[in-house]
């Protein structure tokens, strides 16, 4: 009768313990950085609600976004491809007329070796962006030498916005209006 009642109890003890680990792995599915949003190169939504996106701006979660360029060149007698991807914190959110944008930091300019694979950093000039998710990503080569030699333009590309589920419930903010 008693190795019965340890038996028992082990059982008991042992299936709890798998019902709390399944509990946390659960909870760990929902944490870290997950995909919220993303929209096509003209604003178009191509996963998730954008209102979630602007929720979990609101609440001041931490965002992250992630783009690519890709184009074929020919020139000073070299033919390629130009593709690249890149992901970077967010460090300045704005959400305007129903869209978010994202203002990246300041970074020493860099672009990809037509010649070798090989990232150059371009000493004489800083970078910054932001990137909507109108589709529109906005650049300054900034010539810290000379500013009036800086450069700026905007191209049309595809973001994927990125929350961190570690500290943001977005799903539980009422999405009202900071002002």
């Amino acid at each position: 009768m008693f190795k019965d009642i340890i038996v028992l109890f082990l059982l008991v003890l042992l299936s709890s313990c798998n019902i709390t680990t399944q509990k946390e792995n659960v909870e760990d599915k929902n944490k870290g950085w997950q995909v919220i949003y993303s929209n096509d190169n003209e604003g178009n939504a191509l996963s998730g609600d954008i209102d979630n996106l602007k929720k979990a701006v609101r609440q001041g979660c931490e965002i992250r976004v992630g783009w690519g360029q890709y184009s074929e060149y020919k020139k000073d007698g070299l033919t390629g491809v130009f593709a690249v991807e890149h992901t970077a914190d967010a460090q300045f959110l704005t959400i305007n007329k129903g869209h978010v944008y994202a203002q990246l930091s300041r970074i020493m300019g860099q672009a990809p070796s037509r010649e070798r694979h090989h990232i150059n950093l371009v000493k004489t000039h800083y970078w910054q962006s932001v990137l909507g998710t109108t589709g529109e990503m906005t650049q300054v080569y900034l010539d810290h030498s000379d500013v009036n030699k800086s450069d700026d333009y905007s191209d049309n590309v595809k973001v994927i916005w990125y929350v961190n589920r570690n500290d943001c419930n977005y799903e539980k903010n009422d999405n009202q209006v900071l002002y």
